[in-house]
């Protein structure tokens, strides 16, 4: 009875400890600053109708592979290793693969898929022009390396010719992963230089990068947020929009803290937007994740809860309303970010998805 008892003692303190897990407090003087910034962002207005939704791609993990269950714990609704037949011998994607991905993708309520400019050698550009699935496209991995001006050039070429490109106002939208740091941006810069010389005023070029450089040491002050918003302001004035990096999983001890998001992040990200600099020039996106766990190393980078994860970004997104979002990642169900249908977690996130939509368009 008493190792019983010790164990529901364990067990108790676990799951206390895994409650109080978030960001840190905020300072008095603090407080006092996000009351000021949550009537500054009053003014912010989105450049969007509705935030669209993406989700990015890994097209390597076709639906006709056979070896999921000897490497994942979870496999696709959808595989069917007869599509083999199908298959192409000189690229990846499987043609009636892609059909069946790009009609999960459009009952799930997304608008399109996020693909790496290194996958389109995967002849992503042909299949989605075959089922009308608008591609928002990440810049290349290559972006510093030898050719690497090269490269964002081709890009550009590439994705400015598809009928298909993620567009808002007109212009491409080109966004880059993993994130960049602050003294990478003239990068871009140059870059955004070369493509209007070239194609006129056509690109929007919106790379990853952090809204908080650094967590905070103890409690958050009003000196920290005002100099995390300076640093905001800078990376905006050499890139075309604010896409916010996954950074927040190490600030709030690997569980997502909404509230503090709806509290400090949403007036922190929306008064700089809506300061006369930045208001109705630059655009905001947010990524969204379902979690991130590896089942084999039993480690993670941050806690699915379930969907609760889940379903508290989406409430954040509604109170941030940025111009789209990225659900991280479509098909990658090693790491538990998948959005597609799965065996074990059947559509339950492709619900949420479609929830969640239906509500950004009202």
């Amino acid at each position: 009875m008493r190792l019983v008892d010790s164990f529901l003692c364990a067990i108790t303190a676990c799951v206390a400890a895994t409650a109080s897990a978030g960001a840190p407090p905020l300072a008095p003087d603090a407080e006092a600053l996000v009351a000021e910034m949550r009537e500054q962002a009053r003014r912010y207005r989105p450049r969007t109708d509705r935030t669209m939704l993406f989700t990015r791609a890994q097209v390597k993990y076709g639906l006709e592979r056979d070896d999921y269950l000897h490497r994942w714990y979870d496999r696709p609704l959808a595989t069917d290793v007869s599509l083999k037949k199908y298959q192409p011998k000189n690229h990846v994607l499987n043609p009636e693969g892609w059909k069946i991905t790009a009609a999960d993708l459009r009952r799930g309520g997304f608008d399109g898929f996020c693909v790496c400019h290194h996958r389109f050698s995967y002849n992503v550009r042909e299949l989605s022009l075959t089922t009308d699935t608008p591609v928002l496209t990440e810049m290349p991995y290559s972006t510093w390396g030898p050719n690497g001006f090269e490269a964002l050039m081709k890009c550009a070429a590439d994705t400015y010719a598809m009928p298909n490109s993620f567009r808002i106002d007109g212009k491409v939208v080109l966004s880059r992963y993993p994130e960049t740091k602050e003294s990478q941006l003239g990068v871009y810069v140059d870059f955004a230089q070369a493509l209007n010389k070239k194609y006129g005023d056509s690109f929007i070029l919106m790379p990853y990068t952090r809204a908080f450089d650094h967590a905070p040491k103890g409690a958050i002050t009003a000196q920290y947020l005002n100099e995390q918003r300076e640093s905001l302001r800078r990376k905006l004035r050499k890139i075309d929009g604010f896409f916010s990096s996954g950074w927040v999983r190490y600030m709030y001890g690997k569980r997502y803290d909404g509230e503090f998001e709806r509290k400090v992040l949403v007036p922190f990200l929306q008064s700089v937007l809506s300061e006369p600099e930045f208001a109705g020039k630059k655009y905001l996106a947010m990524p969204i994740y379902a979690g991130h766990e590896n089942c084999y190393l039993w480690r993670y980078a941050w806690d699915c809860e379930g969907t609760e994860t889940l379903c508290d970004q989406f409430e954040t997104i509604l109170a941030l309303r940025p111009d789209y979002a990225l659900c991280c990642e479509w098909g990658e169900e090693n790491e538990n970010t998948h959005f597609r249908p799965t065996v074990a977690q059947g559509t339950s996130a492709l619900r949420i998805v479609r929830y969640f939509s239906d509500r950004f368009a009202n």
